[in-house]
């Protein structure tokens, strides 16, 4: 589901891809009785979803897609108070 659910979101204008992509996050909970999850972290550059297993679904200010780890300290800098500096470029474009 998730795949098809990027496969859509890659047809979108970027403008549209966050909020197409909560839509989709809900489905897919909704369809795998919550065993299939994304949660929103706080950003201050992104948009980040972050899913089961701790991988991150990201989204730059221009809607282009990211994947990566949110364990990874570099990619996903921790500044105060939880929120997180994303750096796009250790991240693996979709």
């Amino acid at each position: 589901m998730l795949g098809e659910a990027l496969g859509h979101l890659r047809r979108l204008p970027g403008g549209e891809r966050v909020s197409a992509f909560r839509q989709f996050a809900r489905q897919i909970t909704k369809a795998t009785n919550g065993q299939w999850s994304a949660k929103v972290a706080s950003a201050s550059n992104a948009t980040v979803f972050a899913g089961e297993g701790g991988e991150a679904l990201v989204f730059d200010p221009a809607g282009n897609m990211f994947r990566g780890q949110l364990s990874d300290e570099v990619a996903f800098v921790r500044l105060k108070y939880g929120l997180l500096e994303v750096n796009f470029n250790l991240l693996r474009r979709l």
